[in-house]
């Protein structure tokens, strides 16, 4: 397993490289997309030509299961690669890699890249890949996904496991996601005002909704006033999952929809507290956000997410699944207002140093290279 380094600037005189990124990009919202924006933007963009290959269309999801209009989003991507990799030098693939079918579309997506272009690197955003690939069936598919590729990014240390243990480590590159903190807007003081925690992310019953919601539930039995607003949809497992989690917190917390990245960072800068509280995750996005913009968090003991929040230091973890915790953690901070600042600031200050956009760059551009 490799960590992620700097490296030389190209020659003088050099013709920059030519690099597509290729995934869901804008109007999709979501990590994928977020992080493709960052590095669209970067200091990368003036030592290479970054271009994007964006696979976002206005179909409705159907929840990663083999169908027929899922099968013609393939061939649809299929030909769009083959012609946006013509010429390239490298290929970068972003993908959550599970379930199976959103596998097997990363495998033909890489193996057509490669005949295409002298380097392809499969990005593994996804917090399901270690869950998931298990069984003879399900590792045999996710060997043949990644054959095609030169080189593969996970964003979490689970990930990075799974995928090592399954290929070998040659290969395979934890490399963090990252944030510029000092272009994250701050966040509006708030006083003498309803405490407002905030979720924003994918409406499933694996991000811990239901879990939200019963606590919530309690803490306004127990006469502690706050605001739940949950921002998002459900662009993965489709329209019946979203509206499900609708209809379970219709009593208690407002649905702002989905919302676009400013529309999501001024939601973020208005609230007291994000809560992440989910079965699952990698490294969230929404999380580093949130926390360079000053929010106290709490969040799920899951994933690299330990990493970021230290419980008590930086945020409050709790453990997936469970109520109590999620009630005990939110109240602690709700009543405590000081408390929260501490914890807000101490967050900052870790994103900033541990988590930098820079760092995530630095690795790419040695990938590039």
């Amino acid at each position: 397993m490799r960590r992620a380094g700097t490296a030389a600037a190209d020659a003088p005189g050099r013709p920059r490289r030519q690099v597509l990124l290729v995934g869901k990009g804008p109007p999709e919202v979501g990590g994928i997309p977020a992080y493709l924006t960052a590095v669209l933007d970067s200091r990368l963009a003036e030592t290479y030509e970054l271009s994007l290959c964006n696979l976002t269309d206005d179909a409705s999801a159907e929840g990663g299961r083999l169908s027929a209009e899922n099968l013609r989003r393939m061939w649809r991507d299929l030909r769009r690669v083959w012609r946006a990799a013509s010429g390239r030098d490298v290929v970068h693939i972003h993908t959550a890699l599970a379930p199976t079918v959103t596998c097997l579309r990363a495998g033909a997506l890489a193996a057509l890249a490669r005949l295409r272009a002298p380097r392809v690197i499969v990005h593994i955003h996804g917090g399901l890949v270690a869950s998931w690939m298990v069984g003879r069936v399900r590792r045999a598919a996710a060997r043949a996904a990644l054959a095609p590729a030169t080189s593969i990014v996970t964003v979490c240390a689970a990930g990075e496991q799974a995928v090592t243990e399954l290929i070998g480590p040659t290969k395979v590159e934890l490399v963090d996601n990252g944030i510029d903190v000092h272009r994250v807007p701050a966040r509006a003081a708030r006083s003498d005002v309803v405490p407002r925690v905030v979720f924003a992310g994918l409406l499933s019953e694996r991000k811990g909704l239901l879990e939200l919601f019963e606590a919530s539930r309690r803490l306004h039995r127990e006469g502690l006033v706050h605001e739940l607003v949950v921002a998002g949809g459900n662009h993965e497992e489709g329209p019946a999952e979203e509206a499900r989690m609708r209809q379970a917190g219709a009593d208690v917390a407002t649905f702002t929809g989905q919302l676009d990245r400013a529309e999501v960072m001024e939601l973020l800068t208005s609230s007291d507290v994000l809560c992440l509280p989910s079965w699952v995750e990698a490294m969230p996005l929404i999380l580093l956000e949130a926390m360079a913009a000053g929010v106290a968090v709490v969040a799920s003991e899951v994933g690299d997410i330990p990493r970021v929040v230290i419980d008590g230091e930086t945020g409050r973890l709790v453990p997936p699944r469970d109520t109590d915790a999620l009630v005990d953690a939110l109240r602690s901070l709700l009543q405590d207002a000081e408390g929260r600042a501490r914890l807000a600031s101490a967050g900052r200050e870790h994103v900033a140093t541990s988590f930098s956009l820079d760092r995530t760059l630095s690795a790419l551009d040695r990938l590039y290279r």
